[in-house]
């Protein structure tokens, strides 16, 4: 089934993956295939069907949930997307690359509560690369001017402190990493 999903015979491999897993419902391996051949195929809908029926089985497998977040995240369904990266987050408390794409997917939906939380995350992201993630560093200055913003429009003082040392410390890393980068630049 493999080999047929690789020549191009998407079709033929799902038939063969279907007979398989008549003999073999529980097969994880063989689900997994069924989620990968209809990707394959550009079927979103297939695919996220296949995934969650898979997860209702194996809900502890935090690859497959983090497959179907991306696949949420890319249908714009971001509170869908959310629910699977918190179950990757419990799976993988200090992977930095989970907090980032839960601070992503919050901060896409916007809102007051969420930037804060994505603030959160993206700063743990920081936390666990010893300040490495550029993504993380950038996202956490974005986040920040979101907030004073937020509040001027309220008419209010942005008075979250540690808020701003987190953006200028991020700020004063970042250009630090570009001034190292680009020693022959700057000469």
């Amino acid at each position: 089934a493999t080999t047929l999903g690789k020549e191009g015979g998407a079709a033929e491999a799902r038939k063969m993956l279907d007979e398989m897993l008549e003999e073999n419902k529980g097969e994880a391996r063989l689900r997994k295939m069924r989620v990968a051949c209809a990707k394959s195929e550009g079927d979103v809908p297939g695919a996220v069907a296949a995934l969650t029926e898979y997860l209702e089985d194996f809900g502890a497998d935090d690859e497959a949930w983090l497959e179907l977040g991306k696949l949420y995240a890319e249908r714009c369904e971001y509170e869908k997307a959310l629910f699977c990266y918190e179950e990757v987050l419990c799976a993988r408390p200090f992977d930095p690359n989970s907090h980032r794409r839960m601070g992503e997917v919050l901060y896409t939906m916007g809102g007051e509560e969420n930037i804060r939380d994505a603030k959160h995350h993206f700063a743990a992201a920081i936390d666990f690369t010893n300040g490495k993630d550029i993504r993380a560093l950038y996202a956490v200055i974005l986040c920040v001017k979101k907030l004073r913003i937020m509040s001027s429009k309220r008419g209010e003082e942005f008075k979250d402190n540690g808020a701003l040392e987190l953006a200028d410390a991020a700020t004063e890393r970042l250009l630090q990493r570009y001034a190292s980068d680009n020693e022959t630049l700057l000469s």
